[in-house]
């Protein structure tokens, strides 16, 4: 469990989560955990439009979930907004 994404790890096994996304590979951009901070087999936990937990699905913590994506090995980058547009070259 990445500590700086959880709540911590006390109140994260009582939190009721909205979904939980599984089966996924993380790229939190963490220093210290490899090339971009991958975490391989990981889990999100949603709750609130929050990232209540984030880590290694072996590592989840036991909760309350009402919805349940199996992400089929994608790729997400948690809290990552791309602002990258090209708007501008339409004359908007």
């Amino acid at each position: 469990m990445l500590p700086f994404f959880a709540i911590n790890a006390a109140e994260a096994r009582m939190q009721n989560w909205d979904l939980l996304l599984t089966e996924t590979n993380i790229a939190t951009m963490a220093e210290g955990r490899g090339a971009y901070g991958v975490i391989e087999n990981a889990s999100i936990a949603i709750s609130a439009g929050r990232i209540a937990w984030i880590g290694p699905t072996t590592d989840l913590p036991a909760a309350d979930i009402k919805d349940t994506h199996r992400m089929a090995g994608r790729w997400l980058t948690p809290a990552l907004i791309d602002c990258h547009t090209h708007l501008v070259f339409a004359g908007i």
